[in-house]
């Protein structure tokens, strides 16, 4: 018999999109304080992400995450050397975690957790200077990359509904301020044997 709670041996499937991520933050205050000049992002896109997680029991899940987020943003003082033709640039960051959920309020259709994770960032970053300003030719388009460490921690989500159910985290990392998806949760032989 299916039972609205989850179970050891449950598998939950969600898609989310979130906001203000770290990221974003602070490349708004990198670029927009110590920058030379100062360049202002276009403003917070979404975020999106592809999670999975296995219930290790009723209040215990390990998961993993995938996710990529773009900021994208300039300035037009380059442009006072050659009309107004901006400075822009645009960056692509590609995020994968290993994630650890606490649930420690549950009722039949609500759930209240914690959720951390660590993982890393890939990212990919390329900018257009205007004709004229006094950087190499080479600067100009030309596509940079790395990868960091990242983290997430959401003291407090919510997921409201049975197998089919909609969910909200709020926290500061790779996946925003805001939070919020629709996840879906399958039964395994293991839990329906457990």
């Amino acid at each position: 018999m299916s039972s609205a709670q989850a179970q050891k041996g449950d598998i939950e499937i969600s898609g989310s999109v979130g906001t203000l991520s770290a990221i974003y933050m602070i490349s708004s205050i990198n670029d927009g304080i110590a920058g030379d000049p100062p360049i202002q992002p276009n403003g917070p896109k979404p975020d999106f992400f592809i999670s999975g997680r296995y219930y290790m029991g009723k209040r215990i899940a390990l998961g993993l995450t995938a996710g990529m987020e773009t900021i994208s943003g300039g300035t037009t003082q380059y442009g006072l050397i050659q009309g107004n033709a901006p400075y822009t640039y645009q960056v692509h960051y590609y995020t994968v975690a290993a994630e650890f959920t606490f649930i420690y309020k549950k009722t039949k259709y609500f759930q209240i957790y914690t959720t951390c994770g660590l993982g890393g960032s890939l990212y990919r970053a390329s900018g257009s200077y205007p004709q004229g300003a006094s950087f190499p030719a080479s600067d100009n388009n030309n596509p940079t990359s790395g990868t960091f460490m990242n983290a997430y921690l959401s003291p407090f989500g919510f997921r409201a509904g049975k197998d089919i159910a909609v969910f909200m985290e709020c926290g500061i990392g790779y996946k925003g301020l805001i939070n919020g998806g629709i996840s879906v949760r399958f039964k395994t032989r293991m839990a329906d044997y457990r």
